[in-house]
């Protein structure tokens, strides 16, 4: 089995995530006005801007990219459809509030920092990936240490309080107190690749410090991917958030993500006994990098729903590690690379349940950063390998819509071995410009409801070399 799903996590060199990974942000002053609308491949674009004070952005297809939204005690709300942003960052002191709110649909952030205003805090403290620096042995939250000045950072991330579908790819979040909160919703909402980390100090305005979830009784969301992220950070609540709910938590895909820390490293859904369903908890890796202050796992929440799986969760031990979380458990070396279970014990020579097949991919979703329109892009391949200890059966591998994504190779036939390795590359060919986005997916022997493997891919199409012109001054035009 293998101690890490992916290699390298969102923060580690390699695969660097935020603006800073996508391109320099303009300087250009925003000049007023509002936002004028686009239409379906012919989106309006706002290039290399800078946006002081609140903002609320209404219309439909409009592009931002390379902009820096620098919001003071406020934050940029979101109200239109098709609305991207791209390569742009948000910084935002709203102590009580939201950096970014949705309630549009198809909104998607792509390549986007969400920090504090840089005024107060120009890099975090803890940058060391995952957060803080591997062997961290506290729980206790340091200003200027391991977290922020909870008077310096913003309560909420990315509110989605309706609408969607929402997808967050290849972003940096810091400075939060939740960092991505989803509402009620049945939309599809989508976290892939990102790195959250360096909570705000708890204490300063009394907050929960969680990760991505739900925490607000009543009806929970459902449809949701966290899928491929580094999720961690000192925090008193859960790294993982979905506890709090009476219903609701079906279809949530939680796999390949690198969680450490936090109060409960991972509550995995809490609607009276019903839990997740039709859901997956499926190879994800906890680190002992940072301590747990309860524990990994929230187990009360254990998902017991129909149709859901815990299955292929590892266990990395970081050099350095001397603790015992609140619920006594002391990692040692001998963890490494053992399954993560949902026992007292958390660590186990065997997988949950008995199971035996446990594909790993890597990388855990694909980007295409920018290509331009009508033209191919190179190829990038995903590695599926066998990390179980029983043969995978390939019944099937495909693309979910192969609108404007192609698999160009495929090297995987109906079974692999235990250890044997294959790949899969997919190439993008923009039919318009603006976002796309697909699944390519592998369809084997994983336990149910793993199967099919979706891996989500997204692009970006470009006018051509380069990102399209400005709108004029103080006007919105719409870019071929």
């Amino acid at each position: 089995m293998s101690a890490r799903a992916q290699a390298p996590w969102p923060g580690q060199p390699g695969n660097p995530v935020g603006y800073a990974a996508y391109g320099a942000l303009g300087t250009t002053p925003w000049p007023g006005g509002g936002f004028t609308s686009g239409t379906a491949g012919n989106p309006t674009i706002y290039d290399g801007y800078v946006f002081t004070g609140a903002q609320s952005i209404s219309g439909s297809y409009i592009e931002f990219i390379h902009c820096d939204f620098n919001s003071g005690a406020g934050g940029v709300s979101v109200r239109g459809d098709h609305i991207t942003f791209v390569g742009s960052r948000f910084q935002s002191n709203s102590v009580a509030n939201f950096n970014v709110q949705s309630t549009g649909s198809i909104v998607t952030f792509f390549y986007d920092s969400f920090t504090p205003l840089t005024s107060l805090y120009a890099s975090p403290p803890g940058a060391a990936w995952p957060s803080a620096g591997a062997g961290q042995n506290t729980t206790t939250q340091t200003i200027n240490v391991n977290s922020i000045d909870g008077n310096s950072g913003y309560q909420y991330g990315v509110n989605i309080i309706s609408g969607g579908p929402v997808t967050i790819d290849h972003c940096d979040i810091w400075g939060f107190g939740n960092a991505v909160v989803f509402y009620s919703t049945t939309a599809q909402m989508v976290l892939t690749n990102s790195w959250i980390h360096d909570s705000a100090n708890a204490s300063a305005q009394g907050y929960h410090t969680d990760g991505p979830g739900y925490l607000n009784g009543g009806a929970g969301p459902s449809n949701v991917v966290v899928r491929g992220n580094t999720i961690a950070a000192i925090g008193n609540t859960n790294g993982l958030a979905f506890q709090a709910a009476t219903s609701g938590y079906n279809n949530m895909q939680i796999q390949y993500n690198y969680f450490s820390g936090f109060g409960y490293t991972v509550a995995p859904g809490n609607p009276g006994a019903t839990h997740f369903s039709n859901s997956t908890v499926f190879a994800n890796v906890f680190g002992t990098d940072l301590e747990s202050y309860y524990g990994p796992l929230y187990r009360s929440s254990f998902p017991t729903g129909i149709n859901t799986v815990w299955a292929c969760n590892t266990l990395a031990f970081a050099a350095g590690t001397n603790w015992t979380d609140g619920d006594g458990w002391t990692p040692t070396s001998a963890i490494n690379g053992q399954y993560w279970v949902p026992t007292s014990g958390i660590s186990s020579a065997t997988d949950n349940n008995g199971n035996t097949i446990c594909p790993s991919l890597a990388p855990s979703s694909i980007a295409f950063k920018q290509q331009a329109k009508n033209a191919a892009s190179s190829a990038q391949a995903i590695q599926l390998k066998n990390a179980g200890s029983a043969t995978i059966t390939i019944s099937s591998i495909s693309l979910q819509t192969g609108t404007q994504f192609a698999i160009s190779s495929n090297t995987c036939g109906s079974s692999l071995g235990v250890g044997a390795s294959c790949s899969v590359a997919v190439t993008f060919t923009p039919t318009a410009i603006g976002i796309a986005s697909d699944n390519l997916q592998i369809f084997d022997n994983a336990p149910a409801p793993s199967s099919p493997q979706s891996i989500p891919l997204i692009g970006l199409g470009s006018a051509g070399s380069g990102t399209a012109p400005n709108p004029p001054t103080g006007l919105a035009a719409a870019v071929n």
